[in-house]
């Protein structure tokens, strides 16, 4: 007859057992975080904001446009002046997202927009997120079409964007010749920002999925966070003007990221740390000084 356990032993025992089981799910959470992780960057959940420029009472036309990698892309144009900007959103944004931006380049500016969605991103084509590294291919396409688009005066056309439109209006580089000026607006200096700040991103402990989401990517899509690095395409831009903003607390990617892109950069350019804390959110932060700053870059190197 096997001995009685007290009922001391018996707590313990059921204690280890309990310690044993959770260690084993630990590889299974560890995975299945990771992957969520890897999900949220590549295919972000779609922005289904129905608002549109019509809400607003700024007449506007639907367009359909094509990347240059063959992705279908939609976009809206608002007519305005003969000089045109075309305004980019931000990762899990949309062009719906951008309307207080387009409404002060209308309005205040007098400018034409186009408003894009990026891949996918609001009605665009599906296609996987790629932080920047093709979504540059998307501004190409919204660029091009401007530049051929009757009323738009050619060579006079700027960009506008914000966190992930501002890294794929810098990506542009040397590819931007019709470009007159860009708005970099809350840009990482290279995407091994964001695994720097990775908790601030996910809300997941940085050990161990700061090295393991990454390595997800890289074996998802072929791109680590090295490869996409505005900052070695910056100087490409020159001549095209360069207008840098980021905050001084910015959560998600430290403000030396805009010196080392503004140091990198070539003439002519201008730098603006926001003294505030957040991200990408500078126009519902300080809306009078953004629209006069944003205006006045632009009325310098669109208009002068």
């Amino acid at each position: 007859m096997a001995p009685r356990r007290s009922p001391k032993q018996r707590a313990l025992r059921l204690s280890v057992a309990a310690l044993l089981t959770a260690l084993a799910s630990v590889p299974i959470l560890v995975v299945g975080f990771t992957f969520h992780a890897v999900a949220s960057v590549l295919n972000p959940p779609r922005n289904t904001n129905p608002a549109n420029p019509g809400d607003r009472s700024l007449p506007f036309e639907a367009v359909a446009l094509r990347s240059r990698d063959g992705i279908d892309l939609a976009a809206w144009f608002l007519p305005g002046g003969p000089e045109a900007v075309v305004v980019a959103h931000g990762h899990g944004g949309s062009k719906a997202t951008m309307l207080d931006h387009a409404e002060f380049l209308v309005r205040q500016g007098g400018y034409s927009v186009l408003l894009l969605d990026f891949r996918n991103s609001g009605e665009s084509q599906q296609a996987v997120s790629t932080l920047g590294y093709h979504e540059w291919q998307d501004i190409a396409a919204a660029v091009g079409y401007l530049s051929e688009r009757q009323g738009i005066r050619p060579g006079r056309i700027a960009v506008l964007g914000v966190s992930l439109g501002a890294v794929s209006a810098i990506m542009l580089g040397e590819t931007a010749p019709r470009v007159r000026a860009v708005v970099a607006d809350s840009s990482f200096a290279t995407a091994e920002s964001l695994v720097g700040r990775f908790d601030r991103w996910f809300r997941l402990p940085s050990w161990p999925f700061s090295f393991l989401v990454p390595l997800a990517v890289q074996w998802r899509v072929g791109l680590s966070p090295a490869d996409v690095a505005p900052v070695r395409r910056v100087a490409g831009l020159a001549p095209t003007a360069l207008f840098v903003i980021h905050w001084a607390e910015d959560a998600g990617i430290p403000p030396d990221d805009a010196r080392r892109l503004f140091a990198a950069a070539g003439e002519p350019k201008e730098l603006w740390i926001v003294p505030a804390t957040g991200h990408g959110a500078a126009l519902s932060t300080v809306p009078q000084e953004y629209r006069s700053r944003v205006l006045g870059f632009l009325a310098r190197h669109l208009r002068g």
